[in-house]
C-alpha cells in the first residue's frame, strides 16, 4: 500500500508541465510518415483522451471499517510526574472507494486550503485507506474523531474537482498546438531533404510505444489510404548530359530524354 499526503504531493504547475512533456514525447516518438498521413482530428482526440484526467468522486457513504489491530503503547501518567503506563491501542483501517484519476489524489490544486492528511491507496483497487488510532473505547468519541479526520483529509476535494476541469481545458488547447508544431517541422525538413536529394534511412524511423494508462477506449487512429508525402525524396530537376559523354557511355545508361541515369564505371568520365 502506497502512502501519500492527500492533495499535497505535487503542485499543479509541476503536474501540468509533466503532462505536457509526456504529450510532446509521445508525439515525437511517432513515425514521421504516420504523423504526416494520419487524420489530425482523430489523432488529437486520441491524445486528449489519453492525457486528460477524470475528476474524483469519493463514495464516503460506502466506507468500510476493518477490525482493528491491537498493540500496547506507553502513555504519560498525568497524575504522576515522569511516569508512564501501558494501554491498548486500536489501529483501524477505514476504506473508502472512489472513482476518477488516482493521480489527482497527489496533486495540490491551484486553489487550495492548508488542510491535508495521510492516506494510502491500493494498487489494484480504487480504494482510499485512512488509518486511525484510538485508545479510548468510546463509540461516540470514535465517530466524532473519524468524521473530523476525513473532513481534514479531504478539505481540498472540491478544489481538486474544479482544477481537473481547468486542467482538461488546458490539455485540449495545448495538444493541437504541439501536434501542429511537430508536423510542420517534419514538412519543413522533408522539403529541405528533397531540395538537396537526401535519402532517409528506414532504420532511423522510431517505433510508437502505446501508453499504459487507458481511460475511454479510443484506439489510436491508423493511416487511411496513400499519402502524397514521402520521406524519401526524388530528383525534381533533370541533369543534362554533357556533349562529350555520348562518345564512350553505353546507351542503356541514358533515358529517352538524353538525361543521365547512372554512371557506375570510370569510362563515363573519359
Amino acid at each position: 500500500m502506497a502512502s501519500i499526503r492527500a492533495f499535497n504531493e505535487i503542485s499543479s504547475i509541476d503536474f501540468e508541465n509533466e503532462k505536457i512533456d509526456l504529450i510532446t514525447k509521445k508525439i515525437e516518438s511517432e513515425d514521421k510518415n504516420y504523423l504526416i498521413g494520419v487524420n489530425e482530428e482523430e489523432y488529437i482526440s486520441f491524445l486528449i483522451n489519453e492525457f486528460s484526467v477524470e475528476p474524483l468522486v469519493i463514495h464516503f457513504d460506502q466506507e468500510l471499517i476493518e477490525e482493528p489491530k491491537v498493540k500496547k503503547r506507553w502513555v504519560d501518567n498525568f497524575r504522576a510526574y515522569d511516569e508512564k503506563y501501558q494501554v491498548d491501542s486500536y489501529i483501524f483501517k477505514i476504506k473508502i472507494p472512489y472513482e476518477g484519476s488516482p493521480e489527482l489524489l497527489s496533486v495540490r490544486p491551484s486553489t487550495y486550503v492548508m488542510s491535508f492528511g495521510d492516506i494510502g491507496t491500493e494498487m489494484f483497487e480504487k480504494t482510499i485507506i485512512i488509518k486511525m488510532e484510538v485508545t479510548d473505547i468510546d463509540s461516540k468519541a470514535f465517530i466524532k474523531e473519524k468524521e473530523s479526520l476525513i473532513r481534514r483529509t479531504f478539505a481540498n476535494l472540491n478544489n481538486s474537482i474544479v482544477y481537473a476541469e481547468r486542467f482538461n481545458n488546458k490539455i485540449k488547447l495545448t495538444t493541437p498546438t504541439l501536434f501542429t508544431k511537430r508536423k510542420e517541422k517534419i514538412l519543413r525538413e522533408n522539403k529541405f531533404f528533397q531540395a538537396i536529394n537526401v535519402k532517409i534511412d528506414d532504420k532511423t524511423k522510431k517505433v510508437f510505444s502505446p501508453p499504459t494508462v487507458k481511460k475511454t477506449n479510443i484506439p489510436q487512429p491508423k493511416l487511411s489510404g496513400k499519402s502524397d508525402f514521402s520521406l524519401e525524396p526524388k530528383l525534381s530537376v533533370a541533369i543534362p548530359v554533357p556533349k562529350w559523354f555520348g562518345r564512350t557511355q553505353k546507351p542503356h545508361l541514358l533515358n529517352e530524354n538524353s538525361t543521365l541515369v547512372a554512371c557506375a564505371t570510370p569510362t563515363c568520365m573519359t
